[in-house]
């Protein structure tokens, strides 16, 4: 500590603070890089790398500094090793915790089935990891004896007499009955922990909805008879005493924008984000809020089973209120309140039905969706304003009625003994409840969004408000709906998650668009002068394979001749190469470049579309081994995550440059609004968004030291042009270090 006197307090304690940080990120830098030495020589053949030495240091002195380190780890450098132990020091001298998320499964599996188990044998058994997912992963136990109990009696019970009567119907096949005897045994008996994902019983994934928690009706732990031995509330008790907890983006960003304290408390703990390229969307995708015009009915009917399994609860319980007369009270006020919901509902439904082509008007181009409609930044016609306000309204009321009764009915139950008797009428009720207030919430949500919108006067106040708003009118279906999202979630990322804990890592092999962290800082609101940023090369030699891409007179993509062109590019790169990847942009791609190849190729060409994932890479390496061709055709999903090592893939295709899709509302709408303010849409948003996934693509080909082959790409448009700020000699300069060349 700095023996410094100063009349000013709180400068005294922030130059202490700053001391105290400065020497635990000292030592903690020295202790994780012994740590990494005690590793190096406890596994066989352990390759030391000077990248993976630099996330450990960077990571130990970020845990210390309670910052922010956004590090750029290409392919190779082992920074999943990296970050967990650059973390260790803190975890076990600090006691503080660390979660780490990913983007994927199989990320995730590898850090709980590998990663975790080997590392921490040997350099920290004491410690404990696990893994928080979603509820619907886990087995819901009171669903289950439910859905077994009422095909024994094989009756069509009230559906006031059974909390799950919507999640299957009574009369259940053979083999569906069988699966759920099947594990609800194996729960009974001990056998199965409940983690649906670790379940090994026959045809269970097929029924994972006949098996698993659902959010929308699970009553709370409290309100279940099966609550204290529910495998998701367990864990969720177990997540909170873990120092090491695994878990994916999609349901860390649902839990941190929900208030939610499914990791406990957080203000000890560490973040990693790996795979945080992805985080931008994955936000976008939790904030996106929809609303069904046509659900008056089922909302109606809802509200209609939580009455009636009020007037049960008050006519057999009425010991369990203590003002029974206020609990009546809030029922009746509750019923007009959705009444006119319901009401309101239906009439911007009647009013879009008969409006939505006029509304939208003609067909624009190509990317435009004769079934949805777009709304721009100009201020929404009035017509359509006046209805929509007047459901805005009456949803508030509504919604804050049924949270009021909810909140009431819990209270009534907290530090009570509920009769046995009483346990399936309080769960009944709690379950009505919960799926009312669910549906009313989603549409408060989407309509919030229009309604903020409303309230922009001007138009640089409508552009900054960043709100894009469409329409859907599902003409198979004649279902309209409502749909809204934020563009900009930067405030989302700092304000629910970044601040929610102690440090943050963000890492991937692709945070860097053109050569730079701009666009990711941008997106997630990072402050290039207060984080540190850190780019850590691939130790991969890129030289032992060749990039090509199409001549200038080759077709381009939107071009009619194109897909003929293509099929001839993987016909000729079948010559000389026996495993090959071909990405696409679009199925719909994919499925014409099939359909013109011939017939005696189709027999080695495997689709992504036909099979899963894992089925696709295992038939494939099974036809590599027996020295057959294999090609594999993808669309986006294979272009990252694919890991097909030496003569697994030596061959890729790049169908055409990635650019992101303005078919897209939420991608055009954005595009609209940076052209509304002169800023180049294209330069900012799409050029760097193409060049993230032009760098996955073709990042497939080299996944280990040995690795070689060759990417063509056939968007002809990548080629390079004598001025510099050509957008393909900006795409091509950010690649890695190939051979290059036109084909």
């Amino acid at each position: 500590m700095l023996n410094y006197q100063d009349n000013n307090p709180t400068q005294q304690h922030s130059i202490d603070i700053a001391e105290v940080k400065l020497a635990n990120a000292k030592l903690w830098q020295a202790q994780s890089q012994q740590l990494y030495t005690t590793l190096s020589q406890a596994i066989a053949g352990f390759k030391s790398r000077a990248g993976q030495q630099q996330i450990v240091e960077l990571c130990a002195n970020n845990s210390a500094q309670h910052g922010q380190l956004v590090v750029e780890a290409g392919t190779g450098v082992g920074k999943t090793f990296g970050y967990i132990l650059g973390h260790l020091p803190a975890i076990l001298q600090n006691e503080q915790r660390l979660l780490i998320s990913t983007n994927t499964i199989t990320l995730q599996n590898q850090l709980m089935e590998k990663d975790l188990p080997q590392l921490l044998a040997i350099l920290a058994p004491e410690l404990t990891y696990t893994i928080a997912k979603s509820g619907s992963r886990y087995l819901c136990p009171a669903k289950v004896r439910s859905l077994l109990t009422k095909t024994e009696k094989n009756t069509d019970a009230d559906s006031t007499d059974d909390m799950f009567d919507s999640a299957s119907p009574v009369n259940m096949s053979s083999a569906q009955l069988q699966c759920l005897k099947e594990v609800y045994t194996l729960f009974t008996e001990g056998n199965f922990a409940g983690d649906l994902d670790q379940l090994q019983v026959a045809n269970a994934p097929q029924y994972q909805k006949l098996l698993n928690r659902d959010q929308q009706r699970c009553p709370g732990q409290r309100g279940c008879s099966d609550g204290k031995q529910c495998p998701f509330y367990l864990q969720r008790e177990k997540i909170s005493k873990t120092d090491i907890v695994v878990t994916n983006h999609a349901f860390l960003v649902n839990v941190l924008m929900h208030d939610s304290n499914a990791f406990g408390d957080l203000t000890n703990t560490m973040l990693v984000l790996d795979e945080a390229h992805h985080l931008p969307k994955v936000i976008r995708d939790v904030n996106q809020a929809e609303l069904d015009l046509s659900q008056a009915a089922e909302i109606a009917d809802q509200f209609d089973k939580l009455e009636k399994a009020s007037n049960k609860l008050i006519k057999t319980q009425p010991a369990l209120f203590d003002d029974i007369n206020k609990f009546t009270t809030s029922i009746q006020r509750l019923k007009p309140a959705i009444t006119d919901f319901c009401e309101q509902l239906q009439q911007l439904n009647e009013h879009m039905s008969l409006n939505f082509m006029a509304y939208r008007g003609k067909k624009q181009n190509s990317f435009d969706d004769i079934e949805q409609w777009l709304m721009s930044y100009a201020p929404m016609p009035i017509s359509f304003v006046t209805p929509l306000l007047n459901l805005y309204q009456s949803c508030a009321t509504a919604r804050t009625y049924v949270e009021q009764l909810n909140g009431q009915f819990r209270q009534q139950l907290d530090n009570k003994d509920i009769p046995q008797a009483a346990e399936n009428a309080c769960n009944r009720w709690l379950q009505s409840s919960a799926n009312l207030l669910a549906m009313v919430a989603q549409a408060h949500h989407c309509l919030d969004y229009y309604y903020q919108f409303t309230n922009q006067q001007t138009e640089d106040q409508r552009l900054d408000v960043g709100i894009a708003r469409w329409v859907k009118n599902d003409a198979a279906t004649d279902k309209i709906t409502l749909l809204a999202n934020v563009i900009d979630v930067s405030q989302h990322f700092q304000l629910r998650i970044a601040q929610a804990f102690k440090s943050q890592v963000l890492t991937s092999a692709t945070l860097k668009t053109l050569g730079s962290f701009n666009h990711i800082n941008r997106q997630l609101g990072i402050n290039s002068e207060t984080s540190i940023h850190a780019d850590i090369p691939s130790d991969f030699n890129y030289r032992h394979a060749f990039l090509s891409w199409a001549p200038s007179n080759a077709p381009e993509p939107n071009n009619e001749h194109f897909i003929g062109y293509l099929t001839q590019q993987i016909m000729e790169l079948t010559q000389r190469h026996s495993a090959i990847l071909v990405i696409f942009t679009a199925h719909n791609m994919l499925e014409s470049t099939f359909n013109l190849m011939p017939t005696a190729l189709k027999q080695q060409i495997l689709c992504q579309d036909k099979r899963s994932k894992s089925e696709l890479i295992q038939e494939h390496k099974r036809r590599i081994d027996a020295g057959q061709t294999s090609i594999l055709f993808g669309v986006d999903s294979l272009s990252e995550g694919l890991d097909l090592q030496g003569k697994y893939l030596t061959g890729v295709v790049i169908a055409k440059l990635p650019f992101p899709s303005l078919s897209e509302p939420l991608i055009n709408y954005e595009k609209i609004t940076l052209d509304a303010r002169g800023i180049n849409s294209f330069a900012q948003m799409m050029v760097p968004e193409c060049s993230r996934k032009l760098i996955q693509s073709v990042g497939r080909l080299i996944r280990s030291e040995q690795d070689w082959g060759e990417v063509f790409i056939a968007d002809r448009r990548i080629q390079p042009r004598p001025f510099s700020n050509y957008y393909g000699n900006i795409l091509l300069n950010a690649l890695p270090i190939f051979q290059q060349g036109v084909r």
